[in-house]
This record gives C-alpha cells, structure tokens and sequence, in this order.
C-alpha cells in the first residue's frame, strides 16, 4: 500500500520543503534571476530581518567607509527598533553603546551625532546599560552634547540624559560625574538650562528634578545656581493647556510638561533646608502663587506641595500665608484627592503662626458665600479644634489689635463653625476659656442666632464655667435672656 508524500512550496523564496529527496536541493528558475542585481553594493543598508537585525545594523555603525547618509539611516532604524525591552537587551550585548558613544563623540555631522544620541537616550532606560555607559565613558560624551550648537544634538543629548536619571543608580552615576572637577555634568545642565531651545530645557529640568530628590544632587546643582534658574523658567511658563504637544510639527517656547516639570524640580530642592532658604529669598511663593489655579492637576498638586515644604521655614509660613491664602483655600475642594491633602498640610505649617492662622480661617470661611456648611467642613477638616481661638477672635468686635473687617455672612459661618466643634467636642475645654462663650452670646441677636444658642446649650451642659461667664454677660446685656424668651428659653434655664 502506497502513501503520497507532502509537499510544501514557498511562493516567496521558490523553496519547497518535501519528502522527495530530489526537492531537498532549493531550485531558483532561470526567470528569477532578474530579480537580483548583477553587483553588490557594500555600501546599501538594508533592513535585516529576526535575530539578525540588530547585530548587523551595529556593524554598520562600526563600518568606517560607510557613507553619512546610509550611516544616519541606519541609526534612525536602531533607534526605532530597540523600543522594547528585547531588543535593547540585544543592543547592549552588541556593543552598541560603545559605537553610538564613539559616533557622537568623532562624528562632525549634526545628524549622525544627534541620531547616536537618541540610540544612547533609547538603550538609557535599561538599568544594565548604566555599565556600558560608565565603561564608554558615554556621560562625558553627553555632557558635551548639551553644550553644542545645533539644537538637535543638545536635544538628543539632554534626552539621554533624562533617561539616565530615571533610576537612582543612573541618578548616582550623574553624581559621580557631577562631582568630577573635570567633566562637572550638574554644573553644565545648570548653566545650559535657559536656552533658545525650549525642548531642551523640558528634559534637562526634569533630569535635575530626578537629581534633586536626593540631597547630593542638591547640593551639587546649588552651587552652580539652579534656584535662580528655576524661579526666572517659571515664570516664564505658559498654562498648561496652551503647551505644544510632545511630537507635534509646531514649534514654540513651551513644550508639553514644562511648567509641571519646573513646579516638581522647585518641590525637590525646597525639601533641603538650605534649598528653602534660597528659594525664599528668590520670590518663588508669589511665582507659585500665579500658577496655583493651573488646570494641571499634577501642577497644582506639585505647587500646593512646594509651599508645604517651604512652609516649614518661618519665612515661608509668612510668605506663603500672604501670597497664597485665596488659592491654598480653594485647592481644598479640589477633585484630586492628593492635591486637597498637599494643601491642608501647607494650610496647617502656615498656621503655626496666630497671626496667619487668623487670616486663613477668615479666607476659609468667606471664600464660599452662601454655604455656612462648606466653610465649616472645611475650616473642621484642616485646624480642628484648634480653629476655635481664631473663629472666637473673629467674632469678637471689641478687641483693639483686631483690625478684620468681618461681614454678616462671615460672622453666621463662623458661628456655625463653633456649633460644629461643640457638638464633636473638639477641644471644648479649651472653647471654654477663649472668651467664647461672649463672642456667641454677642450673635443670639443676629442671623446664626438658632446656631449661637445650640453652641452655648452645649459648652454649659459640658462646663460649670461657661454657665458663670453667660450669666455674667445676660447681666452686663441688660437680662438678655428676659427680653427674648422664646428662642432662649432654654439656654435660660441653664443658666
């Protein structure tokens, strides 16, 4: 009994895999041999195929007598296909640091050096090619590359650089280069980082951003004077929303992210003391203060994190509480949680001192007109108890160094308030000995007159005290409680 053997015929190489020992031998037809050329070209690039691809383009890079043109072709396709993880890891077992490293440093053609450049910025983003990098000696490369003239190769080299920057042993070799007396990579991104090219200011503050969340980097990009750099890029900025989109064929001074990118690095370096200080002196609050309202929300929350971290300092507190008050305020009822956190933290270090603290409770409670209840949860949910002093000194009108002018509404906010704290019996010992007791009695007249009375009712339940001081004061008022009896009735008897 026979059997018929398979056969497989490729249309596209004319090879046939089959069980016939005579089709085993590949046969090209005659026709076919119009497909190829009479010649070869050495110098062609061509796109190779598998596993192959890779090895074969870096052996281009290292061929001397390859022309620019194919050799920018060829780097332009590296870089496109090492956007993986694999075929970085292939790229970097082929030495292609090194031979994109020497390219940018030999080469006097602007696309050869900026195309290595973006192979380098590719293969950055692998933690195991920090080695090659060390090794190659790729970082003095790129340090050289920020300094040049044409803006393609200072942005591919600052891209490079960015990439580095995003693991903490890239941060750390930075360092290391940074505080080498002859190469000084911190010093450089710092002195090239306001330039005509907009770009690349994006990437080298964000790579100073990731430098300066640790304090050697700090220390290193403070002394060549990055503060003053920052505060001048700042205000320099446009909203957010009127950016340049990142690849877009526009041009203009403010790319995608620079403004986010410029409030992140300003949080980093107020988190060092001596960062503080200098940024300080600087005028940073009133230039966070003009971007606080961003429609960013990652910019609103890195602004309302900086003034919490200059908040810290004493100056800060007083600067922050004069220039942001009004904008710290309405980041509370931001819809991002993390931005509303950031804030009453800054909101609470501004408040350690009275005076400011008197003033912000009064922005909190007069920002939202109209709803008593808002500036209640609000005031509640940053101070706490310990907003009853300033709500009682508010409501008090015959205090000589009081200067607030407090309107109706504010004063029925405030009333409301303290009936809030009361019924939590957040610090009623305290309440009890602010003059509060006066400072809600003075209001039984007015329109938070049902909120004064429910207060008192409480603070006399809960303290022997507080019946003396409002008897007292019915006495001083002229028997108040005699004269409206329907509403007090109560509190009345309590007395």
């Amino acid at each position: 009994m026979s059997r018929t053997l398979g056969t497989s015929v490729s249309q596209k190489t004319n090879h046939e895999s089959s069980e016939w020992l005579r089709k085993l031998h590949p046969y090209f037809p005659e026709d076919n041999a119009a497909n190829f050329s009479e010649k070869v070209d050495p110098y062609e690039v061509e796109r190779a195929f598998g596993n192959r691809a890779i090895p074969k383009l870096v052996d281009l890079l290292n061929f001397e007598d390859l022309p620019e043109d194919s050799r920018i072709t060829t780097l332009n396709i590296l870089t496109g296909l090492t956007r993986n993880q694999r075929e970085k890891q292939q790229a970097l077992a082929c030495n292609a640091v090194s031979a994109c490293t020497r390219l940018a440093r030999e080469s006097s053609d602007t696309e050869v050096r900026s195309g290595a450049f973006n192979v380098l910025a590719s293969l950055a983003v692998l933690p195991q090619a920090l080695k090659a990098f060390e090794s190659s000696s790729s970082i003095d490369v790129m340090t050289a590359g920020i300094q040049a003239e044409q803006d393609a190769i200072r942005e591919a080299a600052a891209l490079a650089l960015l990439n580095i920057s995003g693991s903490r042993p890239g941060v750390d070799l930075l360092v290391a280069a940074g505080q080498n007396p002859e190469l000084e990579t911190v010093r450089e991104m710092v002195r090239v980082l306001i330039g005509p090219s907009p770009v690349v200011s994006l990437y080298l503050v964000a790579a100073l951003g990731n430098i300066c969340r640790y304090d050697s980097g700090i220390e290193l990009a403070l002394s060549p004077g990055i503060v003053p750099k920052l505060v001048e890029l700042l205000k320099n900025t446009s909203s957010s929303d009127s950016e340049i989109p990142t690849g877009s064929d526009l041009k203009g001074p403010n790319p995608e992210g620079l403004r986010m990118q410029t409030v992140s690095t300003i949080w980093n370096v107020a988190n060092h003391m001596d960062g503080k200080s200098e940024l300080i002196d600087r005028d940073v609050v009133p230039a966070l203060a003009a971007v606080i309202s961003d429609p960013s929300v990652e910019v609103r929350r890195c602004c309302a994190g900086a003034l919490m971290s200059l908040a810290i300092n004493e100056m800060g507190k007083i600067e922050a509480a004069d220039h942001c008050a009004e904008g710290l305020t309405q980041l509370l009822l931001d819809d991002d949680d993390r931005v509303r956190r950031n804030a009453e933290a800054a909101l609470v270090y501004c408040s350690e001192n009275r005076d400011a603290r008197l003033r912000l409770v009064k922005q909190m409670v007069g920002e939202w007109t109209g709803s008593a209840e808002r500036a209640t949860e609000l005031v509640t949910r940053v101070y706490g108890g310990s907003a009853s002093e300033p709500l009682a000194q508010l409501l008090r009108q015959d205090d000589p160094d009081f200067a607030l002018e407090v309107s109706r509404w504010e004063r029925t906010a405030i009333t409301t308030c303290l009936m809030k704290l009361c019924v939590d019996g957040q610090d009623d010992a305290v309440m009890s000995t602010l003059y509060i007791v006066e400072s809600l009695a003075s209001q039984l007249a007015g329109p938070a007159k049902q909120q004064a009375a429910r207060a008192l009712q409480i603070l006399c339940q809960n303290h022997s005290y507080a019946k003396k001081r409002l008897r007292n004061w019915s006495v001083s008022a002229d028997d108040f409680f005699a004269r409206d009896g329907d509403i007090l009735s109560d509190l009345a008897q309590l007395c």
